[in-house]
């Protein structure tokens, strides 16, 4: 499934101190684990970020209605393509809790 990049979210200042912060982790394969207020749609799925895509990033995710998608994990999603992080990472969130890992 294809699913839009957020345009505005109060997570992506979090999830872009995360990425400058922990590149060296994520691009060793190790596991980010981002701290955000509770709350929000507990989900795992995989996320796919395209280097010339610029609208939209893949994921297994299903659902008939793709505005139920996490959003803390498309947040998370935007602020890898932001920061240029391309490739296939596997994402989770429960109860504020990201975790991400490259693939």
């Amino acid at each position: 499934m294809q699913i839009s990049f957020a345009s505005y979210s109060k997570f992506l200042p979090d999830f872009a101190a995360a990425l400058r912060d922990h590149s060296a982790k994520l691009d060793s394969g190790e596991t980010i684990r981002i701290e955000l207020e509770s709350g929000g749609y507990a989900a795992a799925t995989t996320v796919t970020i395209h280097p010339h895509d610029r609208e939209s990033f893949e994921t297994e995710w299903e659902s008939s209605d793709s505005t139920r998608f996490p959003a803390r994990i498309k947040a998370l999603a935007t602020a890898l393509m932001k920061a240029r992080c391309y490739g296939r990472f596997s994402v989770s969130h429960n109860d504020g809790l990201v975790e991400l890992r490259r693939e």
